[in-house]
């Protein structure tokens, strides 16, 4: 079993609503998993910073990064909704509101929004990708890159 399946699944959904084969898109990347909700004010300052951080490093340059959507939001509409306006160039793990808690469980995540970078090998790379996005606006995941032993 590789290890994104353990942490998202087998299949990943795109922003038209498809569904993509996590190994397809995952392999030999650094995971970050983006745990949002439409109704989260501080989500909706974050979402933007993040999706242009993520146009300008990592489609720009080529990073080896794939930001994977984990919603915490009431319903799969909502979810829907938000991924599709707001996240048109990342994937999510299904809409599971179960399966969300137990994901932020696991990484100890109390509030949203929150990061966790995750490496090729599966070890964590930083549960505060939050602070680091906000504190540095650049470059941060060129150095999530290089901590996991890309070179970027």
């Amino acid at each position: 079993m590789k290890w994104w399946e353990d942490v998202v699944g087998s299949e990943l959904e795109a922003s038209d609503g498809s569904s993509v084969n996590a190994e397809e898109v995952l392999y030999d990347k650094v995971v970050v998993l983006y745990f949002s909700a439409k109704w989260c004010p501080p989500c909706k300052v974050l979402t933007p910073l993040l999706r242009n951080l993520y146009l300008d490093e990592v489609r720009r340059v080529k990073l080896p990064v794939e930001v994977v959507f984990v919603s915490s939001d009431t319903d799969k509409e909502e979810m829907r909704k938000y991924f599709e306006e707001e996240q048109p160039d990342w994937y999510a793990v299904p809409f599971d509101a179960e399966g969300a808690d137990e994901l932020l469980k696991r990484f100890e995540i109390d509030s949203v929004p929150a990061l966790v970078a995750i490496g090729r090998d599966g070890k964590i790379v930083t549960t505060d990708g939050k602070r680091e996005i906000v504190k540095k606006q650049g470059k941060v995941f060129a150095e999530w890159v290089a901590a996991d032993g890309h070179s970027s």
